[in-house]
């Protein structure tokens, strides 16, 4: 390319570059108000702090907190003084502030603690409570869990374990006896038990439909259950015969016509035939979800498709399963989102990144580096002052800022809306989802690189530095076959081909190619553990002609012969 050319491309790219991504539409939030005053409950203040809490079935519960700590029921550890009461997603009280604690309604039930002694009761949606579950820990049992219509039921004989488990269903009626060291709610119709000759199946009228006769079980999922038996697994069908042997050291539950199984140490995926159609070659696998799964070998994680191939190399030290058509992935401490054909959407630009939901995801740019668990999601007592200062806002499927990063917290969407706490104010409020732009709009929130019209994968995007676009060197140079090595003594990479050596120490602007001195109108820099180099260098050295396309935010770069650029 003539230097007049690459100078007026220049220009070009820094002009876009410094133009901000668009911001999606603003979403409307309703903040929760006190329940009228003759409403008001002992001990509830006239102008309480909330918090967000769980939601289930159109109903968040929410905490009403006194006094001058702030509590999230994310997180609701610590002494003081706080009610829970449920809001609907217009922001309305529907169950005024009166709990202990309160759980997400499911099938239209929810369970709650008592303020005065902490004993647990099952409330309706009105906040009545169910005279036939409190029948049952009139009785002597304990309500561990309500799932679809049926509860989980457990009791000691003594005052030391074991614990006992059996079933009812919301009637009040025992389905299983509380005789089984194990159960599990029905899936699929069946209930998983553990009595004393093993794991069998029960039905939901109580009868024995596969005898307890397994060392270990897993629960039915697309009409198979994982079953151990003398020591190794396989699956069994709903009538109990063995469809898949035997023959692994462990197994896991299939997910879209799918289950991870261990073989010689590794693992890898059978199909619902028993063929291993991904050989046995990862030391950690994940669940298929939305036809892609994680893999890790080598302590770095990557992702397959149903082939077995590759979508995102093994890199990584974090990926997740896909949610939304988003797979959120780790690098260098930030997350960033890739899509289901391995295309980086959004550049890792966050410390903090929850899953997509509904065309959303939640947010920080702050830097959480060493924080276990995700806990800095979480905010309350018995956390640190860092993790109380923590600023979430939420991005649309294409990285384009929804809310600003102010929030304490925020939930997931579900169902068109989310909670959220306010940061400066500390105030409550129900977010209405806006309208998710489900088409690629072009403009990303950062740069593609193509080179001669293929996209390459970088975990670096080309970025703009004192107004120069700095790309990474060795995602280029390897694509064009060149040979890159970092020299520690020099603290400079090494790039050789057929024809050319060139040495580009970083912080400086003085290059050697071919044994002569050569000035970068910018110094090389590394940024991420990735040496970044000006674009016009680039281009001058490997002879490649250069155009920006301002309408899908990229940078091509085309090799001689390869077509002429427009």
């Amino acid at each position: 390319m003539q230097k007049k050319q690459l100078g007026l491309f220049i220009i070009t790219i820094v002009f876009f570059l410094t133009i901000s991504p668009a911001l999606a539409a603003q979403p409307e939030i309703i903040w929760l108000k006190a329940p009228a005053a003759d409403q008001q409950i002992t001990n509830y203040s006239e102008a309480p702090y909330y918090a967000p809490a769980c939601y289930g079935e159109g109903r968040y519960a929410v905490n009403v907190e006194e006094g001058e700590r702030i509590y999230t029921a994310l997180s609701p550890d610590g002494a003081g003084t706080f009610l829970t009461g449920y809001v609907n997603q217009q922001g309305e009280w529907v169950i005024l502030p009166a709990y202990m604690w309160a759980a997400p309604f499911s099938q239209g039930i929810a369970m709650i603690g008592n303020l005065e002694n902490g004993s647990t009761h099952a409330i309706d949606m009105t906040g009545k409570t169910i005279t036939a579950l409190d029948e049952l820990k009139l009785q002597g049992y304990s309500i561990d869990r309500i799932q679809d219509s049926y509860v989980l039921l457990s009791h000691r004989v003594g005052p030391m374990p074991p614990s006992y488990h059996g079933i009812a269903d919301t009637a009040g009626k025992i389905i299983l006896p509380t005789v089984f060291l194990e159960a599990h709610l029905p899936q699929e119709g069946l209930c998983l038990a553990q009595g004393e000759k093993g794991y069998g199946f029960w039905d939901t009228t109580g009868q024995a439909v596969i005898l307890p006769q397994y060392e270990n079980a897993q629960d039915f999922s697309e009409g198979l259950a994982a079953v151990q038996q003398d020591g190794k697994w396989g699956f069994i069908d709903k009538t109990g015969q063995m469809i898949i042997a035997p023959t692994y050291e462990e197994a896991q539950s299939f997910h879209e016509g799918m289950a991870a199984v261990k073989l010689n140490g590794l693992w890898g995926f059978l199909n619902t035939s028993g063929e291993l159609v991904i050989p046995a070659q990862y030391d950690t696998v994940q669940n298929f979800s939305e036809g892609v799964a994680p893999v890790a070998q080598n302590d770095t994680w990557g992702c397959i498709d149903q082939k077995g191939e590759l979508i995102l190399a093994c890199k990584y030290e974090e990926v997740r399963p896909c949610s939304d058509s988003r797979i959120a992935v780790k690098w260098q401490n930030r997350y960033g989102y890739f899509d289901k054909n391995g295309e980086k959407v959004i550049d890792f630009f966050y410390g903090g990144a929850k899953n997509f939901h509904e065309g959303l995801a939640v947010v920080s740019s702050g830097n959480f580096a060493g924080v276990e668990d995700d806990k800095y999601w979480f905010v309350g007592a018995g956390l640190t002052t860092s993790y109380k200062n923590n600023q979430f806002g939420v991005i649309d499927r294409w990285g384009n800022e929804v809310l600003p990063e102010e929030y304490l917290c925020i939930s997931d969407f579900e169902d068109g809306t989310a909670i959220c706490q306010r940061n400066r104010d500390k105030k409550v409020g129900i977010i209405q989802a806006p309208a998710v732009q489900e088409t690629d709009p072009g403009k990303r929130s950062f740069i593609r690189l193509y080179l001669n019209d293929e996209l390459l994968s970088t975990d670096q995007s080309p970025v703009l530095k004192n107004g120069r676009t700095m790309v990474p060197l060795r995602t280029i140079a390897e694509a064009l076959n060149a040979d890159v090595r970092w020299d520690k003594t020099a603290k400079a990479a090494i790039i050789t081909t057929d024809e050319i050596t060139m040495q580009l120490p970083t912080d400086s602007t003085a290059a050697t190619v071919n044994g002569e001195k050569v000035l970068l109108d910018t110094s090389a820099q590394v940024i991420n553990g990735r040496t970044m180099v000006p674009l016009r260098f680039v281009a001058e050295q490997f002879a490649l002609q250069v155009q920006w396309k301002a309408d899908s935010y990229s940078v091509h770069l085309r090799s001689k012969g390869q077509g002429a650029v427009i």
